[in-house]
């Protein structure tokens, strides 16, 4: 499994648009800049970080380039043919799919650590925010807790992929399955993983307040039960076509 990670990290080093992914970490710090405009955040950097961390990023930007980046770490290898021979040889087609998944894992932890370290450089500058450890370990929580749960669920995301040659249908299921767990959120929070993995981080945030009781074991059987059920289906469908 080790060595299946680390050929996946030396895939990724031909990849320039991965490092360019990184580049929207910086989006929701500008954007909240131009919102704020003059406001004084000084005394309130919770609802700086509502905006830059805790809102479009949780549920549309980070799920959109998640899915567009399992898409990408798998289509290459149809695209170099590369799958024909990994099937030759002894390895199996779950631990790769795991492998993935595992980058998927790693791609999020980089994505939100930036996030964090440039809203915090962005909110000092900018905004005067002070920043203590109490708040620092606050956030480094609800990085690995994003992370975590979003990689997770986005398991169907990269499974359809890993099933799928052309890249183009992953993607348009990325955009619906981003934007209806969004929607989804305010109707039932424990039928759609995103809207469950969003129910769970926002649980203790000050000032945030869903329409709905958040029951996180609720949440999370909704997430491994997403997980479950594609984990079946890909198996079948792997043995189905031989693989």
């Amino acid at each position: 499994m080790l060595n299946l990670v680390k050929v996946e990290f030396l895939k990724l080093k031909r990849k320039k648009i991965v490092s360019m992914m990184f580049l929207a970490t910086l989006l929701m710090p500008m954007l909240a800049t131009i919102y704020f405009g003059n406001i004084d955040l000084s005394d309130n950097a919770m609802k700086y970080f509502k905006w830059t961390i805790f809102s479009y990023n949780l549920w549309l930007i980070l799920p959109i380039i998640l899915g567009i980046f399992s898409t990408m770490i798998v289509s290459v290898e149809y695209e170099n043919d590369t799958f024909k021979t990994l099937w030759i040889v002894p390895i199996q087609k779950m631990k790769l799919l795991i492998s993935k998944f595992i980058m998927m894992l790693i791609f999020t932890l980089v994505f939100m650590s930036l996030s964090i370290l440039v809203t915090l450089f962005w909110g000092k500058l900018i905004h005067h925010i002070e920043i203590d450890y109490l708040l620092c370990i606050y956030l480094i929580r609800k990085c690995f807790e994003i992370s975590g749960l979003l990689s997770v669920s986005m398991f169907p995301i990269l499974s359809i992929a890993f099933l799928t040659k052309k890249y183009i249908l992953p993607i348009c299921l990325t955009i619906i399955y981003a934007f209806s767990g969004f929607l989804i959120l305010t109707v039932n929070m424990y039928a759609h993983p995103l809207s469950s993995t969003t129910a769970i981080v926002v649980r203790d945030i000050p000032g945030i307040v869903l329409n709905q009781d958040i029951n996180i074991v609720y949440s999370l059987l909704c997430i491994g039960g997403w997980v479950v059920v594609f984990t079946i289906v890909i198996k079948l469908l792997l043995k189905r076509r031989e693989w």
